[in-house]
């Protein structure tokens, strides 16, 4: 038998209690609630929180305003190991007394950790900060010891961005938001009481939600067949289609070649363009059938030891003759050392080249289209959607991407959906620019796959900067 409190699932066993079993934190709140109530205590003070249950699962991270000073510890080997060091300590030391207990921080920021206790029994821990305390004026000195090549004037102007708070201030934030917790807990052990000795009052209704869960999955079942009739249907057509236009697109570029005899300039222009339209029309079908095996859930990646850096520039081979038809400028810019990675090289070559044919395509005659591959160890962007961890080093490397054009750029209210299938920024009759809008949602589809993030930043006029980030840890260790 199964229940629920809030957003919370737990297995009740016939003949069994709560009451007989110590419960999980996870299974005494409404998650959903508790986060919020926590946001609340968060951008009220700020003042980060942090929720742990006994065995050290997150169940709650809100970052306050130390991102950045916390970002630049992190970006410097010797602070970065006392960092994760103190982070494993917060998570992990004893708490031997009901109270929250003081840690500090060698950059000079601190730390609350208050247990979470319920009838006595060790549920967890709250981790307060980190804060910036009132009397800390000035970074350490002694950042510039563990790690030389450290701006001073630089941490000194992040850690002024975080807003002070007295001691005292502290103190009663942490007690007032334990009490709270402490009275959240109470009430979801006493609901989760509640419903055991309830259960066989619910036993009825729920064999009458699970004949209805089966009539569901039955339904489900048909339209995933359906589904997958039209998933097949679209890969049958797409493959009938492009082998008849593979042919005309080969029997076009023999006319070209004078195959079959010389052509006049007139006629050489009219196969030519019957040859540029087919390949369009091939893109364009082979776009849809990606689109469709992402959405049927067929689409696997292909992974293998990849040098990026000579994926990005069989990238750049592929758009040069439309750069040179524009006379635009193309810069690259890829690390040293061939770094490989466990990467689908086809896939992440489509993206690169998507990218840039797109920065090609809106790009004015004479402009610039710079290609970059760089090693990034930090906190990316917010248009990311990747937020900086802490407690997690490794999750802050990346092999960052990234295709900067001087041209037409994207208006604010469209940058985000620009990534969405079909979507054109001008969607006229009578757009200057073609295409089909499917590019820009395949590619963000491959990368999230890889599990990493594609975003875009614009001035209107001035030009873009489309950006991809992908874990480091695909790195293979050499």
């Amino acid at each position: 038998m199964t229940t629920s409190t809030g957003d919370n699932m737990f297995t009740l066993q016939p003949g069994g209690s709560v009451l007989s079993r110590k419960p999980k934190l996870a299974d005494l709140i409404d998650q959903a609630s508790f986060r919020d109530l926590l946001k609340s205590f968060s951008e009220l003070y700020g003042i980060g929180v942090k929720v742990f249950d006994q065995g050290g699962q997150k169940l709650v991270d809100f970052r306050a305003q130390t991102t950045e000073y916390c970002g630049l510890m992190f970006a410097h080997y010797e602070t970065k190991v006392r960092c994760t060091k103190l982070v494993g300590e917060v998570k992990s030391c004893e708490l031997d007394s009901p109270s929250p207990e003081a840690k500090q921080c060698f950059s000079g920021l601190r730390y609350r950790v208050g247990p979470i206790y319920l009838e006595g029994d060790f549920l967890g821990r709250i981790v307060y900060g980190p804060f910036r305390p009132e009397t800390l004026l000035r970074a350490p000195g002694e950042l510039q010891g563990l790690a030389p090549d450290m701006k001073q004037q630089q941490a000194n102007d992040l850690l002024v961005q975080i807003r002070p708070i007295a001691e005292r201030a502290i103190d009663a934030v942490v007690l007032h938001c334990q009490k709270v917790v402490d009275t959240v807990i109470f009430s979801g052990y006493k609901a989760l009481v509640a419903s055991q000795m309830h259960i066989e009052s619910i036993t009825a209704a729920y064999s009458d939600l699970e004949e209805r869960n089966r009539t569901l999955s039955q339904a489900n079942d048909k339209l995933r067949e359906m589904d997958r009739l039209k998933s097949n249907f679209i890969a049958t057509v797409s493959h009938e289609l492009r082998t008849p236009l593979t042919s005309v697109i080969g029997y076009s570029e023999m006319l070209l070649e004078g195959l079959a005899g010389p052509l006049q300039n007139e006629q050489k222009d009219y196969v030519a363009t019957i040859m540029e339209k087919g390949e369009s029309l091939l893109q364009l079908i082979t776009s849809i059938l990606d689109l469709s095996k992402i959405e049927s859930g067929t689409f696997k990646l292909a992974r293998n030891p990849v040098d990026i850096s000579l994926v990005a520039k069989a990238s750049l081979t592929d758009v040069l003759p439309q750069a040179r038809k524009k006379n635009l400028n193309l810069v690259s810019h890829f690390p040293e050392g061939g770094q490989l990675f466990l990467l689908d090289e086809e896939k992440l070559h489509r993206s690169i080249t998507n990218l840039l044919g797109n920065a090609v395509k809106f790009t004015p005659e004479g402009g610039t289209v710079e290609l970059k591959v760089q090693h990034f160890d930090g906190s990316l962007p917010k248009e990311s959607g990747k937020g900086f961890d802490p407690f997690v080093p490794e999750n802050n490397k990346w092999l960052l991407i990234s295709v900067r054009d001087t041209g037409i750029g994207i208006p604010d209210d469209k940058l985000q959906k620009v990534f969405e299938p079909f979507f054109q920024v001008d969607s006229s009759s009578t757009r200057e620019y073609g295409g089909t809008g499917l590019g820009l949602a395949i590619v963000r589809n491959f990368v999230e796959a890889h599990g990493g993030a594609v975003w875009a930043t614009s001035e209107l006029q001035k030009g873009s900067v489309f950006s991809i980030a992908v874990p480091f840890s695909c790195a293979i260790t050499k």
